[in-house]
């Protein structure tokens, strides 16, 4: 028995090699190990010698699609990032293609349902059971909102927007700067997110009776541009916001 590798889909992967040779007796075995997301496989092949044992892996081929590989950190300007809408399951909020997760169980956050979000943002043909009808709506330069969630007492808000550009992230912003600046005090600063310094903008709204202060914090993958917009009637909520991020 040893330690050693074996390949598997033109890939070299770990395994444990068992081989006996005796007067009566002659057997091959492979126990190869692998780590998928979070989960281990285990795949265990024999034989009558390590010939077997080659023929056996080599009947593995690799998938004729493309594969996904998640990116190392939020981000990643991979051109070919797969698109994902978010999902929110046991009150937590993930978004694979961002890499993110809100917990809203843990920050008592409400997370608003689809017809919520529509009736606060407006209607369009997005389904998000249906990829492509997502995809559809971006394709004629309208946005996703992925998710929405508020504190209970409504005084803190968190919201991610979805677009699909071909501009660069900064020629991006700068639209998005300007149509603001044509209702509201807005400005562009620099967001902390995830112990990293991004994009973004600040502005306020006011209302009869209040001031509501807002980031936006602007990140790219590949054709998509993601707005995470955190603010409240608190001058610190949009800090407060991503920090719940």
């Amino acid at each position: 028995m040893k330690l050693s590798t074996q390949t598997l889909s033109d890939k070299e992967v770990q395994s444990i090699d068992i081989r006996l040779n005796g007067e009566r007796i002659e057997y091959a075995e492979s126990i190869l190990y692998m780590k998928v997301d979070d989960y281990f496989i285990e795949i265990k092949v024999e034989g009558k010698d390590s010939k077997d044992i080659q023929e056996v892996l080599s009947m593995f081929v690799a998938p004729d699609y493309e594969e996904h590989v998640e990116p190392k950190y939020i981000f990643d300007l991979d051109a070919n990032v797969k698109f994902t809408v978010g999902e929110i399951e046991n009150g937590i909020y993930t978004n694979k293609m961002l890499n993110l997760k809100v917990d809203g169980k843990a920050n008592n956050l409400r997370f608003r349902n689809d017809e919520e979000i529509k009736k606060k943002f407006g209607y369009n043909d997005s389904d998000r059971a249906d990829i492509e009808s997502v995809k559809e709506v971006l394709n004629k330069g309208d946005y996703f909102v992925d998710m929405h969630a508020t504190t209970p007492d409504n005084k803190l808000a968190i919201s991610i927007f979805v677009y699909k550009s071909e501009y660069d992230l900064n020629t991006f912003l700068e639209k998005e700067l300007n149509k603001l600046k044509k209702d509201f005090d807005s400005k562009k600063k620099t967001i902390e997110l995830f112990g990293e310094e991004v994009p973004g903008i600040e502005f306020k709204k006011v209302y009869y009776d209040g001031t509501a202060t807002i980031d936006l914090a602007f990140i790219k993958r590949g054709k998509y541009i993601t707005i995470i917009s955190s603010g409240g009637e608190y001058s610190s909520a949009p800090k407060d916001g991503f920090k719940l991020i």
